[in-house]
């Protein structure tokens, strides 16, 4: 991690935790107002799968040899 520290400015970390219903911990007050105003978003359970495939597939084809229209913002 300290060669990628020193590598730039930003650096973005993910810590996975396994959550047992014992070492669950109370949700932060600042967090409940957010949490009850979108509640909608949240689902009961999550599901141990990923959805079904569509009948749309979303693609972008590439043509061999070309370049990326690299232009100034």
């Amino acid at each position: 991690m300290d060669k990628e520290i020193a590598k730039g400015p930003t650096i973005i970390v993910l810590v996975a935790k396994e959550v047992t219903e014992d070492s669950q911990e109370q949700i932060p007050p600042t967090a409940v107002p957010i949490l009850k105003e979108f509640i909608n978003v949240f689902p009961e359970e999550l599901l141990d799968s990923l959805p079904p495939m569509r009948d749309i597939q979303h693609a972008i084809d590439f043509v061999p040899d070309s370049t990326l229209p690299n232009l100034p913002h």
